[in-house]
């Protein structure tokens, strides 16, 4: 006899976890549930499929799996008494369904098995290769004639990402989007929703809160193209000294960034990120040195003494560079149209702020989701070729 599990979800996400359609999207606002949706989406085929019909979970990152996904599929597991184990970070049922945990840093190692079902959280964040090259692993292991699942949950990134024309493109078997609200979620924060409208513009609030693929116009880096300036050529040189550049900051709307570069000869490459919230300055610099050898300097914000502080401690020097913001935007615009700032696609969240940064109708740089752009805005003027230090 099969288990019936009693599942906590509201309207939207019970349609999508329901949902027969073989391609399907959950487009959804910042908060509206779309890992949780996608989740109980997995749990269901790997509890409905035969043994053997195992499938992919995918994200732009390891990183993202092991902080997010990892932790909510092996709570809920816990909570319906279905035994599991884990083996690296896959997740294997008694019945031999499992699940393979996937980074799609580099889409071309996701080719080869074939899949019963494929679930790509924030695909926006992904190279645009992952959808088509996921799409071909559709082939059911156990019943050949049976084409598997796919289905994405993420907040859109404007038309000219690639997913809306993915999700888009004409074929036998159409993807069903479904578009879920911030609000619609009853279990977001009282008052979450209005706080992040006095931010956004109306467009984008319809694309960060509503779900909906827009053109967001009054970018601050309209030239900032992923195509041309996220690539795998940023990756880090072990003969090059290392750079870090910080915005600093402790709360979670707020957090500290830190932009792991390197300069060759001009051209900036940002090769990693660090995003923290809570944590002392002392325990993100030690963090940082863990992942890489102590930079050659720290760029950061002029009045950020004490930052500059714990930097000195720990035996590394500071530029704090006086700057014009305006004049510090521009400078980095003329670096993205020269082709000489690349970064490196494992940056997933600084990527999503660079798209997204904005001007309010005032003209002036939103306040929000700034971190990764204010830091490199530090560095970048930094290391002008009049200024190094």
């Amino acid at each position: 006899m099969k288990k019936v599990l009693e599942v906590e979800a509201f309207p939207k996400q019970r349609q999508f976890i329901l949902s027969k359609s073989k391609l399907l999207m959950f487009s959804g606002g910042v908060n509206s549930g779309k890992t949780y949706a996608g989740t109980l989406r997995a749990l269901r085929f790997m509890c409905e499929l035969e043994p053997g019909a195992y499938g992919f979970i995918v994200a732009p990152t390891y990183r993202v799996l092991e902080d997010t996904v990892l932790p909510l599929m092996t709570r809920l597991l816990t909570q319906f008494g279905i035994p599991y184990r884990t083996r690296n970070i896959d997740i294997h049922l008694g019945t031999g369904s499992r699940a393979l945990l996937r980074s799609a840093d580099n889409p071309q190692f996701l080719r080869g098995p074939s899949l019963a079902w494929i679930w790509l959280d924030e695909p926006a964040d992904c190279p645009p290769d992952t959808g088509p090259i996921l799409l071909a692993r559709l082939r059911h292991p156990t019943k050949p004639n049976t084409l598997g699942s796919l289905w994405l949950t993420g907040t859109p990134r404007g038309r000219s990402n690639w997913v809306y024309k993915f999700i888009n493109t004409p074929g036998p078997e159409p993807f069903e989007v479904i578009y879920v609200r911030t609000e619609e979620n009853p279990y977001a924060p009282e008052g979450f929703v209005e706080r992040l409208r006095q931010y956004y513009t109306t467009e984008l609030a319809r694309q960060e809160l509503e779900g909906e693929f827009i053109e967001v116009t009054g970018l601050v880096y309209p030239n900032f193209d992923i195509h041309t300036h996220v690539t795998e050529a940023a990756e880090r040189n072990p003969h090059i000294p290392i750079l870090w550049a910080i915005d600093d900051g402790f709360t979670r709307e707020h957090p500290r960034c830190i932009l792991f570069a390197q300069d060759l000869d001009g051209t900036l490459h940002i090769f990693d990120e660090l995003y923290s919230t809570y944590t002392v300055a002392e325990e993100d610099i030690q963090l940082a040195l863990t992942r890489y050898p102590k930079p050659s300097a720290a760029y950061l914000d002029p009045s950020a003494a004490e930052l500059a502080s714990r930097l000195w401690a720990a035996d590394i020097d500071t530029v704090r560079p006086s700057h014009n913001v305006e004049e510090g935007i521009k400078y980095i615009t003329s670096l993205f149209a020269s082709k000489r700032l690349l970064i490196h696609p494992r940056c997933t969240r600084f990527i999503r702020e660079l798209q997204d940064y904005h001007r309010d109708e005032r003209g002036r740089p939103v306040k929000s989701d700034d971190h990764g752009p204010d830091a490199l805005r530090y560095l970048a003027w930094g290391r002008k070729p009049y200024s190094l230090p």
